[in-house]
Formats: C-alpha cells, structure tokens, sequence
C-alpha cells in the first residue's frame, strides 16, 4: 500500500511535526509553555540537549521588579530561527531591538492558549509576522523616521564614520573589549578608546552598548 503512513493512536497521517525550543525567564513560564505547546499534534517541543534545530523558538522573559522599560531585548536571544516573543508592555525601543534579534510574532500573556500558539507558531515557521496594529503602528513610524526628511540615517550616519570606525563597532557587537579590539585590529588600546570616544559622539549615542544598538537598528553593522 503507498501513501502516507498512518498513527494509529490518533487516526491521522504521519507528518513531520514543528519543532519548538522554548526559552524562558523562570521554570513556571517554562512549565506552563511546554503544557501549551504539547496539546498540538502537530507541534513537538524540542528537548534543551537536542542538537537538532528548531523551526520556532518562543521567548518568555520575565521583567524584574524595578526593571527599566527598554531592557527587554537583552533577556531575548538572538537566534537564526523565528522567535515568538511572549510579553506585555512591549516599547518601541523594545521591539526594534527585539526584531533585530529575530523576532517576527509578539504575543501578550494573556492571549497565549493552545489554539493561538499552534496558529501563531504554523504561521512563523511559514515566513508570517504576527504583531498587534499598535505595534505594527510603532515599526512603521520607526521606518518613516528612519528614513524620513534629510535623507536616510544610516546613510547620513555612515557617511560621518570612518571604514576604522565601522570594523571597531563591528568587534563591539561582537563581545570584544577594548585589549580585544586592540590585539585584532593591531592598534593600542588607547587608539581604540578614542576610536570609540569619536563614534559615540558623532552618532550622539550614550555608551558602547547603545552606539552597537544604534548600528544594528540602522544598518550601519
């Protein structure tokens, strides 16, 4: 007999099920996603060791007491695969960083249930977007400034940027310290530490991490 196989316990065709890796800021959310996500048939939760990749990753981080707005995104991985971010009071400043990281559904805690996950998660694996029009409404007059009057910033910002000035943001985003840039780009750390000096004030960005936040925001990395 050809055709699909068939499993027995549940009168349905074998099909290769979605695999989703679950990352979240304590062992409840955790509990409570792998509930969720295990009532689909269609769904597999990949296990933490599995070396397999995932199709989707859900997040859901957790905001500390007297945590600032704006500090989401550092509790969201990067990943190489479609993230579904669980969260509320998700700001501006947030969600760009949080797309950069590879975010493409934000869905608030309230509205999780069985049924919302398996279709938000089929809809990502399959290359769709899943966001409030609230926050739709905050990327697109993200894009209008971005690229509104008096040009494209990152073309105005790039043009105020030296080729050096772009590899040491580039090892910035990277992880790499001050010795770090040093040793790679052979240069003294004292050269470096002005380099860096001069990038913040001509992108008028406030730190090292913010100035790395800006580029990747605008394309200049």
């Amino acid at each position: 007999m050809t055709g699909s196989s068939v499993d027995s316990r549940e009168g349905t065709p074998n099909v290769r099920r979605l695999r989703v890796s679950i990352s979240a800021g304590d062992e409840l959310n955790r509990a409570g996603l792998i509930a969720l996500l295990s009532r689909s048939t269609h769904l597999a939760v990949r296990p933490d060791q599995d070396d397999v990749a995932p199709d989707v990753m859900v997040v859901a981080p957790v905001r500390r007491p007297q945590e600032p707005r704006g500090s989401l995104s550092a509790r969201t991985p990067r990943s190489p695969v479609p993230i579904i971010l669980v969260a509320d009071e998700v700001s501006t400043s947030d969600l760009i960083d949080a797309v950069c990281h590879g975010v493409r559904a934000v869905l608030p805690r309230a509205m999780v249930n069985p049924e919302v996950l398996d279709r938000c998660v089929t809809a990502v694996a399959s290359g769709a977007a899943i966001m409030s029009p609230d926050l739709i409404g905050d990327l697109l007059r993200y894009i209008v400034r971005l690229h509104g009057a008096g040009g494209r910033i990152a073309a105005v910002d790039a043009a105020r940027l030296t080729k050096r000035d772009i590899e040491v943001l580039q090892l910035l985003a990277e992880g790499l310290n001050t010795a770090d840039i040093a040793a790679a780009l052979r240069y003294s750390s004292r050269t470096v530490k002005n380099v860096i000096h001069q990038i913040m004030q001509r992108l008028d960005v406030r730190n090292r991490p913010h100035a790395v936040a800006y580029a990747v925001r605008t394309g200049l990395i």
